[in-house]
């Protein structure tokens, strides 16, 4: 088993006998689309056969938000490639990179250089249509928060929430003012946060938006691994918590003063 899981592994394409080249250049300028084609061969210059859907899957590329590259039907090695680079994408060469599918469940590592990504051309600037303004904003806003409070990971989060503040109304002294209002600053810290973070990264070239983190595979790995980890704990095959036991934690939190 393991040893066909490990034929599996893409090989990179030097030590698979597979050689590729662009026999039809694409024109890479930044904001356009682009296209061309190229030739998957043996070591002896034959074609390979190659699987007709989803022949390639391409890594991330910066400045690349879409790239197809699929196996033309009836012409053996030849690949169609489509992409589209933003219009922020950086002059300079640009590198595909990806897995190659070839016949027989056999994949390559692929990267071949496509050329130099020219200026993006200057074109006159078109309007910006009104979006409803500041009360649509905030309304959406409104309702978006409203459903992500409903979402299982969150209603449970709550009701905790909630009996923290019963308790804290029941210990008067007007502390309830303030724990609320260190409960909305704390949140809208953090959201200042991640959107400095978005912008910083923006700024330095990165094209990334919300949830980026999860288009990195160790991010990922990292995620899932405590995910599994959590659910083992839930299944009493060890115990994670404050004195040993379950209830100590939540015994802890209980037990905590302040908007800290």
């Amino acid at each position: 088993m393991l040893d066909a899981a490990a034929a599996r592994v893409p090989r990179p394409a030097s030590d698979a006998g597979v050689k590729l080249a662009l026999v039809q250049p694409p024109r890479l300028r930044a904001g356009d689309v682009f296209s061309g084609q190229v030739l998957a061969t043996d070591a002896d210059g034959r074609p390979l056969l190659l699987q007709l859907r989803d022949a390639f899957i391409p890594d991330r590329l910066q400045g690349v938000p879409s790239l197809q590259l699929q196996a033309v039907p009836g012409s053996a090695g030849l690949l169609q490639l489509r992409g589209k680079l933003v219009p922020e994408a950086h002059a300079g060469p640009l590198l595909l990179r990806g897995v190659l599918r070839l016949a027989g469940a056999r994949a390559v590592d692929v990267q071949l250089s496509l050329g130099t990504v020219g200026p993006a051309i200057p074109t006159a600037v078109a309007p910006v249509a009104s979006s409803g303004g500041l009360g649509w904003a905030l309304l959406f806003a409104f309702l978006g928060g409203i459903l992500l409070n409903l979402m299982p990971c969150v209603f449970p989060v709550l009701a905790l929430k909630a009996y923290g503040f019963v308790r804290t109304v029941h210990a008067g002294g007007g502390r309830a003012s303030g724990h609320a209002l260190a409960y909305t600053g704390g949140i809208l810290a953090a959201l200042l946060l991640l959107s400095g973070v978005v912008l910083g990264l923006r700024a330095a070239g990165h094209a990334v938006g919300w949830g980026f983190q999860f288009q990195e595979p160790v991010f990922v790995a990292g995620l899932t691994a405590l995910m599994v980890a959590f659910a083992l704990n839930l299944f009493d095959v060890y115990r994670i918590g404050v004195g040993g036991h379950a209830g100590a934690l939540a015994g802890a939190v209980d037990g905590a003063e302040g908007p800290w």
